[in-house]
């Protein structure tokens, strides 16, 4: 996920973005496992609690540099696996704060005056 957010993770191979569907499974997987209560081989019961703080001993593994996206990728996942409700697709918050955040402020200029209501555009 930190790749793709990067734009570098992605590959797409017949109109298929394969590492973004990857993501996608596994966080429904996880996200499912929540809310089945699962457990582990080990007996571990598989809660939100449990799996924040693997996420958190595999982040501290993980070598950092200066820009990368690890922390927007652990908070899109937390977003989309540990929430209540199903989100719909993990990619739909992530190309929201990706693209946003890479845009030029143009485009933001043109889509607030997209978003006026057209009575007050005279």
């Amino acid at each position: 996920m930190e790749s793709w957010l990067r734009g570098r993770g992605a590959a797409a191979i017949d109109h298929l973005m394969e590492d973004a569907a990857t993501a996608e499974i596994a966080r429904s997987q996880v996200w499912q496992w929540i809310r089945t209560g699962s457990h582990t081989s080990s007996g571990q019961e598989i809660t939100r609690a449990f799996v924040a703080r693997l996420v958190d001993e595999e982040v501290a593994r993980l070598p950092r540099t200066e820009d990368d996206r690890i922390d927007d990728a652990v908070r899109l996942f937390a977003e989309c696996a540990l929430a209540e409700d199903f989100p719909e697709f993990l990619t739909l918050p992530g190309y929201d704060r990706h693209l946003r955040q890479d845009r030029p402020a143009r485009d933001e200029a043109r889509d607030e005056a997209r978003r006026e209501p057209a009575a007050a555009v005279s």
